[in-house]
This record gives structure tokens, C-alpha cells and sequence, in this order.
């Protein structure tokens, strides 16, 4: 994809005190939504009050109600054990977080056993088994509002993981997560426990106090160990992280494939873990505004751009020492989006 992508910019102190300025971006966008209208979001696990909240997103989902045309606020089920785990926590949790309040219905995308295949990807992941929600397969246009903040495994996360890690459901988070299977390293290890305290599945277990040990048959990869380790003692090969992202960005194309779509970027509460997480870690600096985009790969890379303008340095880099770029470029080389965007500012 050689074009260049238009990314509209609004700073945080506009956006408060307008924010019908959203409305302004979006209407400059040419790309016109098909009903039924999928509002991919995040809900947020309860306890993390850095995620989104209903009355963040109001000002988009009032431009979407305004343009007639018939939406659903949704996200799917996660693969690890929490509020969000099954649909009726789950949806207990975007009432409690202020998403019944929008007008708008929420939908839990149902896990189905519909598959299928990219067949016409030219590289590896053609053979990739594809499952998405069904809700959100089935819509005819997707809507995307996503936080970006940084991510223990992707480095970051935003449009891009919201898309395909977000839109998988709990039989696809597997097949995403199937490489990012944690080692440990017994010479930094000092049996402290969060891991085994954090792990959703009791994967993880102290062997008569002294040592940790991971039972492979119950690890699902979530990566909450590693995320937690004090002592970084969890580690999963450079490789295998690449291949998750890389994976991500080809659901998150089977899902917007031919389907027009809109992407929000806030880029609010950045902090250096993902909103699954159930509490609320420290901003890395201050809130930034937001960005709009048709595409996915652009809001993204302009999202980075922004951040690292402001904080000095390529910050999720530094912060959770992952490499961010796979993801990008495998959207880039499948025709997702592009990493080159001009800059708009509302």
C-alpha cells in the first residue's frame, strides 16, 4: 500500500472543552459506515480505571447515532478467567463502566464454530484458522474505539490489537497466544509467588515452596506472568512474540476485509499495561488527545509518533522492552494500512 492515510489530530484540552470536534474529524473522513455498525471497544476489567469508560466515548457514539444508522457497542469474551470470561460478568461490567448509557445496545460476539482461512494472504499465515465473533463477522461495517497504552507482550496496544486480538474469540486467542508460552529463568527466579497468584488458570504452582514450575497443558500464553515478574524471571523468545503480533494484525484483517470502517485512537491514562489487567497502574505522562483515522496501521503509528514527540523517547520501547514493529508491518504487508499519514489537526 503506497498511499498516504489522513490522521486527524485533537488535543485533549480542545477535547474537553468541545468535544463535538470528534464529529468534525469524522465528518471529513470520506468513509461512509454500512449498517449494521459493529462499535469494537473495550470494556474494561473491573479495578483498572485507566480503560475506557462509557462517558469517554459518548461524543462518537452520538455522531454514529446521529447518522441513522443501526450500531451495537461490542467486544468478545477472553480467553483467560476474569469479570470479562463469559457474557453475563461481561456484560455486567460495561453497565457497571457506563456503556448501557449510550444508546445503543451491547452484544457480547458469540463464539461460534465458523472458520476460515486468508487462502490469499501470500506469505505463511494463509493456512491461519480464523475465528472471529459472530456479531462482529457478521457486521457490515466496524467502528473502532480503542485506548492506547503499552502492553507487557505487544509492547503496546491499540487499534491494531483491539481489531484482531479483540475481535478473536476465546478458541482464536489460543491459536494467537499458542507461541507465547512463558520460560522460566531459575538464576533471577526468587519464588516470590505473584506469578502463581496472577496466573488465570493455575497454570503456574510453587513445587514444595521452593521452585516454580508451569504446567504446559493449562498455560493459555496470556503473558500475565511475565507482566508481573519483578524480576523479569518469565521470558518468552523474541520469535514467538513476533509471530502473535504478526498473527494479531491478519485477524484484525479478516475482520475489517472489505468492510468499511472508522478508527478513534485516545490516547488518555497512558500507562504501561493492557486493560485486562484488574488495577490501575500509573500514567506515564500526561493526556495527549485523540486521533481518527480510516486505517488501522496509520492511527497506530501516528499514536507512537505522538507519544514519543512528547515523552522524549520511543517510551513502550523503553518501558516493556518489546519490539512493537511486527505487528505494523505485517499490517502494512497484507494491505491492512500504511505507516505513512499526514497529520490533520481539528
Amino acid at each position: 500500500m503506497n498511499k498516504t492515510s489522513q490522521v486527524y489530530q485533537i488535543f485533549w484540552s480542545d477535547y474537553q472543552k468541545n468535544p463535538a470536534k470528534i464529529t468534525v474529524a469524522l465528518e471529513k473522513i470520506q468513509t461512509s459506515l454500512v449498517e449494521p455498525v459493529a462499535v469494537k471497544t473495550h470494556f474494561g476489567e473491573p479495578g483498572n480505571n485507566n480503560a475506557l469508560r462509557g462517558k469517554i466515548v459518548k461524543p462518537a457514539i452520538g455522531w454514529l447515532i446521529n447518522q441513522n444508522l443501526e450500531g451495537f457497542l461490542t467486544d468478545t469474551n477472553t480467553l483467560y478467567t476474569g469479570q470479562r470470561s463469559n457474557t453475563k460478568s461481561h456484560l455486567e461490567t460495561a453497565k457497571k463502566h457506563g456503556f448501557a448509557d449510550l444508546g445503543l445496545p451491547i452484544i457480547i460476539a458469540k463464539e461460534d464454530d465458523f472458520e476460515f482461512k486468508l487462502v490469499k494472504l501470500p506469505n505463511r499465515y494463509q493456512n491461519l484458522p480464523i475465528y472471529l465473533g459472530k456479531e462482529l463477522r457478521e457486521a457490515k461495517s466496524i467502528f473502532c474505539l480503542s485506548h492506547v497504552k503499552g502492553h507487557p507482550m505487544f509492547g503496546f496496544g491499540g487499534a491494531l490489537k483491539n481489531l484482531g486480538m479483540g475481535g478473536a474469540t476465546p478458541r482464536g486467542k489460543r491459536i494467537l497466544h499458542a507461541s507465547t508460552i512463558g520460560k522460566i529463568d531459575y538464576n533471577r527466579c526468587l519464588v516470590c509467588g505473584l506469578c502463581t497468584e496472577n496466573c488465570p488458570t493455575e497454570a503456574i504452582k510453587k513445587e514444595g515452596g521452593k521452585k516454580i514450575v508451569i504446567d504446559y497443558e493449562k498455560c493459555i500464553g496470556c503473558g500475565e506472568c511475565v507482566a508481573v515478574c519483578p524480576q523479569k524471571a518469565i521470558e518468552i523468545n523474541k520469535e514467538d512474540l513476533e509471530i502473535c503480533q504478526e498473527k494479531t494484525a491478519v485477524y484484525a484483517w479478516a475482520l475489517v476485509k472489505e468492510k468499511p470502517s472508522l478508527y478513534i485512537n485516545y490516547l488518555i491514562k497512558i500507562n504501561a499495561v493492557c486493560d485486562c489487567f484488574s488495577s490501575t497502574s500509573p500514567k506515564l505522562m500526561e493526556d495527549l488527545g485523540v486521533l481518527i483515522s480510516d486505517d488501522p496501521v496509520a492511527v497506530d503509528q501516528a499514536s507512537l509518533d505522538w507519544i514519543n514527540r512528547k515523552s522524549g523517547q520511543d517510551l513502550f520501547l523503553e518501558v516493556n522492552k518489546i519490539n512493537y514493529q511486527p505487528i505494523l508491518n505485517m499490517g502494512e504487508k497484507i494491505g491492512l494500512g500504511t505507516t505513512k499519514y499526514q497529520l490533520q489537526k481539528i
